[in-house]
């Protein structure tokens, strides 16, 4: 989120969150009810969630000039164009790819994509193989063998 502050994207995440419930039917209420939430719990979570991807954004931006990557305009136009393609028949859609803000957005996005390539590039040689699964299967403990009962004699 290049050039956002952590204001801005606590509101963008509790604007996106709280569309989301709406086209769901749902309203803020109905999601702290579920979750047995209170309203400043909730607000405490979107501003700790803001924090962090405003620090993860600021981060991947520090790699992106240190490793001196950037988005050629043929690249954008290039990406702008499928996108056009693609949603063709959404003129809402191909009207927003005209606003210069998505237009930056979009390479901002490319850049974000292109310095995390580069970054798995950089550490393909230093990865360990790992050969056992990561998530092994749990082992049930053997039970135990017990012994029966003797059987009740009938009474004659």
């Amino acid at each position: 989120i290049p050039g956002a502050s952590g204001l801005e994207v606590c509101t963008r995440i509790k604007e996106d969150m709280l569309r989301n419930l709406e086209s769901r039917g749902f309203t803020i209420e109905d999601y702290l009810k579920k979750n047995e939430q209170k309203q400043e719990d909730w607000e405490r979570e979107v501003r700790e969630n803001a924090e962090r991807r405003v620090m993860s954004s600021i981060i991947v931006q520090r790699l992106s000039d240190e490793l001196k990557i950037e988005v050629s305009d043929e690249d954008l136009n290039k990406q702008v164009g499928e996108m056009q393609h693609v949603y063709k028949n959404d003129k809402g859609a191909t009207e927003q790819l005209q606003d210069p803000q998505v237009i930056n957005s979009i390479r901002n996005r490319m850049r974000i994509n292109m310095t995390m390539d580069k970054l798995v590039e950089l550490n393909r040689p230093h990865a360990k193989v790992v050969k056992k699964p990561a998530f092994a299967k749990e082992e049930k403990p053997a039970k135990k063998a017990t012994k029966k009962a003797p059987a009740k004699k009938a009474k004659k």
